[in-house]
């Protein structure tokens, strides 16, 4: 039954307008994204540059596309009835979750290669210090980002009641997953504590001749145990990591040698590049297992 489901979900999609609207849109963001990214600098000329929010803005367009594409379908799901009609078939409800999710899945593969794999191979064209084994990790990294979004969204009109639903608490999740993300970012980059001078002793002149410093709380920032919950919490945000990748790239750029890296560029090559893609992953296992677990519960009368 799992190969009829299966196959009955690829003829839709591939007979389906909007998915290639969405693989379209996926490559034009990544094609548009390198004209863009070309500089002109007085000393070396025309340079390729990997700085740039706009080839963010490209990515994250990217995911949206992705994350549009899997309410549609849901949506489309819920006014048709085919979700009823393949249960009255013989597909089982986990049956039916699992091959809507492989398919997904699926999708969400293309779009990530349309998307990302253009600016990663014009990267490597004209980017000196950008190696293989960077571009293989960025694109693994991206890569879980889509899987991510496509297994939840697939749960969103799985489990949703109507297609309305379906529609809105997609889109509130992917604001709040992206205007979160932002301010809690913002919020982690303040300093927990800054150094002021105090006992400052002056000559006649007004040089300052001795002075103690004191560590000073910085009320504005978050500090623990919070602040772990939310490192955590950053760690796992899908469009926050495209942000953090290329803060990464664009400093990787400014070092000619690794071992210039002090220890604190290490971590962060290392947070970003590993442990984001290994915690995304983790929770799409989770978010798989877990609807996987439950499909049987829902009702679809």
């Amino acid at each position: 039954m799992m190969r009829a489901l299966l196959r009955a979900g690829l003829r839709r999609d591939l007979m389906s307008g909007f998915t290639w609207m969405a693989l379209l849109i996926s490559l034009l963001c990544g094609l548009i994204a390198i004209p863009v990214l070309w500089r002109f600098d007085p000393e070396y000329g025309m340079r390729f540059y990997l700085d740039d929010g706009l080839l963010v803005f490209a990515l994250v367009i990217g995911l949206a596309v992705s994350a549009a594409l899997r309410m549609l379908r849901g949506a489309l799901e819920h006014e048709s009835g085919m979700s009823r009609n393949k249960l009255i078939g013989g597909a089982s409800k986990g049956e039916l979750l699992l091959a809507e999710m492989i398919i997904a899945a699926g999708t969400a593969l293309v779009q990530c290669i349309l998307n990302v794999c253009p600016v990663l191979y014009a990267a490597l064209l004209y980017v000196q210090y950008f190696t293989p084994k960077k571009a293989a990790q960025l694109f693994l990294l991206f890569l879980a980002c889509y899987l991510f979004f496509a297994v939840l969204m697939t749960l969103i009109w799985y489990y949703a009641r109507s297609s309305a639903a379906i529609v809105v608490t997609g889109c509130v999740l992917f604001a709040v997953t992206g205007m979160g993300g932002l301010m809690l970012t913002a919020k982690l980059q303040q300093p927990q504590y800054s150094i002021e001078d105090f006992e400052v002793v002056r000559n006649e002149q007004g040089e300052v001749v001795s002075h103690r410093e004191k560590r000073v709380r910085n009320p504005q920032a978050l500090h623990e145990p919070l602040r772990t919950v939310c490192e955590a919490l950053d760690t796992v945000n899908p469009v926050m990591a495209a942000f953090h990748a290329y803060i990464q790239i664009e400093e990787s750029d400014l070092y000619e040698d690794i071992s210039d890296k002090d220890a604190k560029g290490r971590t962060a090559e290392r947070h970003t590049l590993y442990y984001c893609p290994a915690a995304l992953s983790g929770l799409t296992l989770l978010l798989f297992a877990g609807g996987l677990l439950f499909a049987p519960n829902k009702n679809f009368n």
